[in-house]
């Protein structure tokens, strides 16, 4: 992981409006690990009324609504049968197993601004009820509009995309259901933060699909390490 940079940090928000600022700071310093996702649920309308969060957590999350309003049709928004939670808790649960992680706490102000819009809009698109193979490329392009609007620099924006259109290829990948070329994805990814940022987010959103992560597996995540790893062999 790189050491920390102020400089890109600071550059990045210098040129942002105090509520984009404000949406920076909340989702860099709340804190989502004593949150019960199994229990947690939405009353549906703008300002969240949930007994389980902390004042922290609702003021996150509205003020989530306030910056980026298509945010809001993700809470209640169910998934189809496979997943345990709404979009919006599952997307709460991503941003939590991300923060949690080691990795993540190496990460500059600047990369782990990066992986949190990345987990807060990776499913910003996403069909209700139905197994959606589109979603990531449609996420990438609805993430894209919104951190324009939100005046993100070129490099976070892109980055963004990128990690949000090849969101599930590593998972993929891991169960054998795709097969990918490692010297043509490191063309993809070209930089070895982004493939670090890509396993924090996949081994999340893997881990966030039930409520006892039954769906990784310590398998699953030595498989997907040994991928970004073969990949990064072409970027030295």
């Amino acid at each position: 992981m790189p050491k920390i940079n102020k400089y890109d940090y600071e550059e990045l928000v210098s040129n942002q409006n105090k509520e984009t600022c404000a949406l920076n700071n909340l989702l860099l310093q709340v804190d989502w690990q004593d949150v019960d996702f199994n229990n947690s649920s939405f009353t549906g309308e703008l300002f969240v009324k949930n007994n389980s969060f902390t004042d922290s957590q609702v003021e996150l999350i509205n003020t989530t609504i306030n910056v980026i309003p298509e945010w809001r049709r993700l809470i209640n928004c169910q998934q189809h049968n496979v997943h345990d939670y709404c979009l919006a808790n599952h997307t709460l649960s991503v941003i939590n197993k991300i923060k949690k992680s080691q990795e993540y706490k190496l990460l500059n102000n600047y990369n782990k601004l990066i992986i949190l819009y990345t987990a807060l809009l990776h499913d910003i698109a996403k069909r209700e009820k139905e197994v959606d193979p589109e979603h990531p490329t449609n996420g990438a392009d609805k993430a894209c509009s919104v951190l324009y609007r939100l005046n993100f620099d070129e490099n976070f924006i892109n980055t963004v995309y990128l990690l949000i259109r090849h969101h599930q290829i590593f998972g993929f990948m891991a169960i054998g259901k795709l097969e990918l070329d490692y010297k043509t994805l490191a063309v993809t990814f070209k930089a070895p933060i982004n493939l670090d940022l890509l396993e924090l987010l996949s081994i999340a959103d893997i881990k966030s699909v039930k409520h006892d992560e039954a769906y990784f597996t310590k398998d699953i995540g030595v498989k997907i390490n040994s991928i970004k790893s073969q990949i990064k062999q072409y970027l030295i």
